[in-house]
């Protein structure tokens, strides 16, 4: 019995790590699918429902993605990811899917990193959750240069925050010097926004 909850177990988690990796690389149907393939196996997981709720989030689906989400508030009522983004999704207004050019995307490769040519930044003075709310890891974002501040937005205006200076100041100077960067989204969390910057 041990041994096929240990099975159990690791089938689970390889299932997870299918499902992680298909929302990193924005095939968020596909990861919809995983997650509820995960759920049919394991009715009771959390992570499933969190990562169901954000699949159905990135495909504008914003009703089925309050259920999923208030389904992992239900079977863990103090889950930060579900009370989070219930919240966003309360400031949030629509249900259809977003509009087209309103959630870029990346070519995943643009996570592969090339020594010297790409790192992840943290970015400061941050947006309000519901803006935030609106996009997601691998999302594709601006970097406009205001000063010795290094502004990110979303590619249609909307601020999103700023690269911490010890980073901004060289990238301003690089940027001023002719050099040219693609961005996106590397991490979204409570700890804050992480921004890969690659040189293109």
């Amino acid at each position: 019995m041990t041994y096929r909850q240990d099975e159990r177990g690791g089938l689970k988690n390889l299932r997870a790590k299918e499902a992680i990796a298909l929302a990193m690389q924005c095939r968020w149907q596909e990861a919809l699918e995983a997650n509820r393939s995960i759920l049919e196996g394991f009715p009771d997981d959390v992570d499933a429902y969190n990562r169901l709720g954000r699949a159905f989030m990135e495909l504008g689906e914003y009703a089925q993605a309050r259920g999923a989400y208030g389904r992992a508030q239900e079977l863990d009522s103090n889950n930060v990811i579900a009370l989070k983004n219930l919240g966003r999704l309360s400031s949030m207004k629509g249900g259809g899917p977003p509009a087209k050019g309103d959630h870029p995307r990346v070519v995943p490769d643009l996570f592969i990193e090339e020594t010297g040519r790409a790192g992840v930044v943290n970015l400061d003075e941050l947006a309000p959750p519901e803006v935030l709310g609106r996009v997601g890891v691998g999302s594709e974002v601006s970097l406009m240069v205001d000063g010795q501040t290094l502004v990110v937005d979303d590619g249609n205006g909307a601020f999103l925050g700023q690269v911490e200076p010890r980073h901004a100041l060289r990238l301003v100077k690089l940027i001023e010097e002719g050099n040219r960067y693609t961005a996106a989204i590397a991490g979204l969390s409570d700890q804050g926004v992480k921004v890969l910057i690659k040189e293109r």
